[in-house]
């Protein structure tokens, strides 16, 4: 389940960076069609922790978020990471509670939330803004950048058709399987963030990735 979920994932990414099989890349509207949250973010950031026996790498986003589109809304924060080499990770998983506490007290804001507590609803106005942080373990060490998807930030989505179709084995609740294929999805607009990381794989704790790169794109 969880390798059709990221062939899925995969895939709305190879359309976000590169297009469909007519050479089109699906592009967010010119104007604003539809509501979209304020977004704020710090730089990415790295973290050294030991987990258990071993010191391990992770990388973290802190971010702010506001409404000012006019009625309450349901936030839903999606942070995907996609390395250049093509290692794609979701945020938050594989990352003990451990990093959250230290990234909270390094920076000294008791306000900040992991991004399971920032789902839910977003009031109207700057009083009511939320202040989250997105968190990944480390990816492959010759990758020298990275690409950040963020969704859940507007309301503005497509839906298009597939280069080649996804398919996947189904089990029913018989205990037989059976074949789905999906030939459409719906893409939403997503805010792409590119961050440049320099030097070499041993001293990546040190680093200072560089942003390079902030756009809105459908994926």
């Amino acid at each position: 389940m969880r390798q059709a979920l990221y062939r899925v994932l995969a895939s709305v990414i190879l359309f976000a960076l590169v297009g469909d099989s007519t050479g089109e890349t699906p592009r967010p509207s010119v104007l604003e069609e539809d509501w979209q949250f304020e977004f704020k973010f710090k730089n990415l950031q790295p973290l050294r922790l030991k987990v258990g026996s071993e010191i391990k790498l992770y990388w973290y986003l802190r971010y702010t978020v506001m409404n000012r589109t006019g009625a309450d809304r349901t936030f839903t924060p999606e942070f995907v990471l996609y390395s250049e080499r093509g290692t794609l990770l979701k945020a938050d998983e594989h990352v003990p509670p451990d990093a959250y506490r230290i990234i909270k007290k390094r920076h000294n804001n008791p306000l900040l939330r992991r991004n399971a507590a920032m789902n839910g609803k977003l009031l109207q106005g700057e009083d009511n803004a939320k202040h989250g942080v997105a968190i990944w373990p480390d990816f492959d060490a010759a990758s020298g950048s990275v690409d950040i998807f963020i969704g859940g930030l507007s309301g503005e989505n497509k839906q298009i058709v597939l280069p080649v179709p996804i398919r996947k084995t189904l089990r029913t609740a018989e205990g037989t399987t059976r074949e789905s294929e999906k030939r459409t999805i719906v893409l939403s607009k997503t805010l792409n963030l590119r961050f440049e990381i320099p030097g070499e794989a041993a001293a990546r704790h040190r680093v200072t990735p560089k942003l390079t790169a902030a756009k809105w794109v459908m994926r």
